[in-house]
């Protein structure tokens, strides 16, 4: 069964690859296409392919690299750190123009306050550190299968 058969049947294309578009063969017919064009197109598209398989390991090879990762850390500390400033200078204002009797009513509310954002800054510290832990791993799993195969 020829390729055409094959997916007119409904059976999966089969990939494209450099390899097979250079192994392809055309049958000669009457009055068919000159033989050297055919062959000097396949060579361009078997480089057009070659360099977009390329680029396509480049690019998964730098969204492995972790730097996406290290990207949303920084920012998810510059947020936890604008979250805790806004609050220290919220708790500024609210605690300076009050008697001891309304520290006494606020201090409960504070006190779950501050309990809060020490928390939310434990739960950005871990989130930082499982980011940091799945870097690390990608970055472990990449080395192998960049560095080159030991030699005898």
């Amino acid at each position: 069964m020829s390729e055409h058969e094959a997916q007119a049947a409904g059976s999966p294309r089969p990939r494209i690859t450099p390899q097979r578009i250079q192994e392809k063969e055309f049958r000669l017919s009457f009055r068919g296409y000159n033989e050297r064009e055919v062959d000097e197109f396949l060579d361009e598209v078997t480089e057009a392919v070659a360099e977009l398989i390329e680029e396509n390991r480049r690019l998964r090879e730098r969204l492995g690299s972790g730097s996406e990762g290290e990207e949303v850390l920084r920012r998810a500390r510059e947020e936890a750190d604008r979250i805790v400033r806004e609050a220290e200078a919220r708790a500024a204002r609210v605690a300076a123009p009050v008697g001891p009797a309304d520290r006494e009513a606020i201090g409960p509310f504070i006190a779950t306050e501050r309990e809060f954002l020490q928390r939310l800054g434990q739960l950005v510290q871990a989130h930082a550190e499982e980011i940091k832990e799945m870097v690390r791993r990608a970055r472990e799993r990449a080395e192998p299968a960049a560095s080159p195969p030991a030699g005898p």
